[in-house]
């Protein structure tokens, strides 16, 4: 009983523990904290706007990157001023990636410096934990950062000299991560649009950064010129906080290349095949004939994700030579990109004829020819009679003249006795 009660005991511990360690662990997943394509016509889905002397934040219908509206951040031409609206996070985060597409009117004058928008701990007044600009130090035009390390506020980092265009729109991504004792990072990337670029490739990536005492509390957009009067109009759209990178706006459909097949033969077993690339991630395929005079859709295939895919669906063609069927691929792309192949045509041909064998003919015997008569012999002349000769005795067995002997003997003795006694009686 003693030992029974004791592995009850130890099971029930095990589950206790084991409930307590799930209960205990924190698990990270992705997760879009917040986002805004402005398609709202407003800035309701933002906490707050601050703004400085003369400077507004707008909505604009003109110029947009996706969609009817983007976000006008309108700088005055005061001397450091600044507008901008403001979101405060539902909690702190340790890691958080601030995606945003920009543009400028114009670039800052000699001496200027523009802020576009970033991460803070806390709004208005609150400490810049990764900040996003432009500066024109007299020479060239330069991305910065402008980031809060070890106690210290408004440290700069600048990128090395880059062609910066006005009136045009720039995917632009910010990573702050929280760290002590110079475990903290913030990375940047910046792609003109249309230019592809990888998590891989940042345009400017700091280590050795301690930011824990802050906590990664607001995201914010919008301007603060520095260093000479220059008003300008910031425009953002397709803007998106996560706890992951997000990445540029893939709006490149996948490529295909020449659909083909394995024969042509009608009544046969075909496999059709198309080569496809992406340069995001191929999600699934579909291939589509009028095989049967309709047009029909196969199956789709899932590509997994893949930068290049070999898509293939076997089945077989009509029994009708000299029909033409035609086929499409249809792919789709991890941002929900689609494109349709070339359509490729293919005129079915006849089945080559099985051929019937052919059965060599039988010889015909040679004729076997016939033998030559055999000569008849001369009759044999009948030999003269033997003459019979004298039948020979026939001799006696040698077991028959040994008995003959051994009798001879006998008589011999007998006869020899016969005498003694007669001259004895005499």
């Amino acid at each position: 009983m003693d030992k029974a009660k004791t592995i009850a005991a130890t099971i029930l511990t095990l589950i206790i523990g084991s409930t307590m360690l799930f209960a205990s662990t924190h698990f990270a997943f992705a997760t879009t904290i917040f986002e805004d394509d402005y398609e709202s016509g407003d800035y309701s889905s933002w906490e707050g706007i601050t703004t400085g002397t003369g400077s507004t934040m707008e909505i604009s219908t003109t110029a947009v990157y996706s969609g009817t509206y983007a976000a006008n951040c309108s700088i005055s031409s005061t001397l450091n001023t600044y507008a901008f609206a403001h979101c405060t996070l539902v909690r702190p985060e340790n890691v958080l990636y601030h995606r945003e597409y920009i543009q400028v009117s114009t670039l800052p004058p000699s001496g200027a410096e523009l802020d576009l928008f970033g991460i803070m701990d806390q709004p208005a007044t609150g400490s810049h934990l990764g900040t996003i600009g432009i500066c024109n130090d007299g020479t060239e035009y330069l991305w910065k950062i402008k980031y809060y390390n070890s106690t210290v506020e408004d440290n700069v980092q600048y990128s090395t000299a880059i062609e910066i265009k006005a009136n045009t729109w720039y995917y632009i991504e910010i990573m702050v991560k929280s760290g002590s004792q110079g475990t903290g990072e913030i990375t940047v990337w910046i792609a003109e649009n249309g230019i592809s670029i990888k998590d891989v490739s940042a345009t400017i990536s700091l280590t050795d950064i301690t930011n824990d005492d802050l906590p990664i509390g607001t995201v914010f957009f919008g301007g603060y010129a520095t260093g000479a009067s220059y008003p300008v109009q910031i425009l953002s759209d397709s803007v998106v906080v996560s706890t992951t990178w997000t990445g540029p706006v893939d709006r490149t459909s996948p490529a295909v290349g020449i659909v083909s097949a394995n024969n042509q033969i009608a009544g046969e077993q075909v496999v059709l095949s198309a080569p496809i690339t992406d340069d995001v991630g191929i999600d699934f395929v579909v291939p589509s004939w009028n095989n049967t005079g309709t047009w029909v859709n196969q199956t789709a295939i899932d590509a997994g994700n893949s930068l290049s895919y070999a898509a293939t669906f076997s089945d077989t063609w009509n029994s009708d030579p000299g029909k033409v069927v035609s086929v499409v691929f249809y792919a789709n792309d991890t941002s929900n990109n689609w494109v349709a192949s070339s359509q490729y045509d293919v005129t079915l041909t006849a089945p080559e004829p099985t051929p019937t064998p052919t059965v060599a003919p039988t010889p015909t015997p040679e004729p076997t020819a016939t033998p030559e008569p055999t000569a008849t012999p001369e009759p044999t002349a009948t030999p003269e009679p033997t003459a019979t000769p004298a039948p020979t005795p026939s001799a006696l067995p040698t077991g028959a003249l040994y008995a003959i002997a051994i009798i001879g003997v006998i008589f011999a003795i007998a006869a020899t006795a016969i005498i003694l006694i007669l001259k004895r009686v005499k």
